[in-house]
């Protein structure tokens, strides 16, 4: 198995990493993430909006659908860069941006991958009802 030397990897055994959007990293709840993490033997990453994360994310994707091109498709390189959690800080998510939609899309596609979204606060009930993929 590939990277068991790397934090994630806990006596033989894959913990996914957890990622957070929203949270200052330096701040309280970045603070408590990362206890949290060293606690639960994870690693957290903070990003400071969803489309910092998306940038990653997609671009860890691309790199693992080489590898996996490149290696006879072992089956857990897909999920090395997956995380189990994504917290969400909803207030860190412009809601009257042209993006708004792009990036609900997105947290969609991680959401259908198996990643749990987690919202740290909901968004106004008024921007539920507008955007119907928030309500799926």
């Amino acid at each position: 198995m590939s990277g068991e030397n790397d934090e994630n990897w806990m006596d033989g055994v894959y913990c996914a990493p957890v990622v957070c959007i929203g949270g200052n990293e330096n701040g309280s709840f970045g603070e408590l993430l990362r206890d949290w993490g060293f606690y639960m033997k994870r690693s957290v990453s903070v990003y400071k909006s969803v489309s910092d994360y998306q940038t990653v994310y997609e671009n860890e994707n691309e790199i693992d659908n080489l590898k996996n091109t490149e290696t006879a498709k072992d089956t857990e390189a897909g999920d090395q860069n997956k995380p189990q959690f994504l917290l969400i800080d909803s207030n860190v998510i412009d809601w009257s941006s042209k993006n708004t939609l792009k990036e609900i899309q997105f947290l969609q596609s991680c959401a259908d991958a198996g990643i749990h979204l987690i919202f740290g606060n909901l968004p106004e009930v008024s921007l539920i009802k507008k955007y119907k993929a928030l309500r799926d």
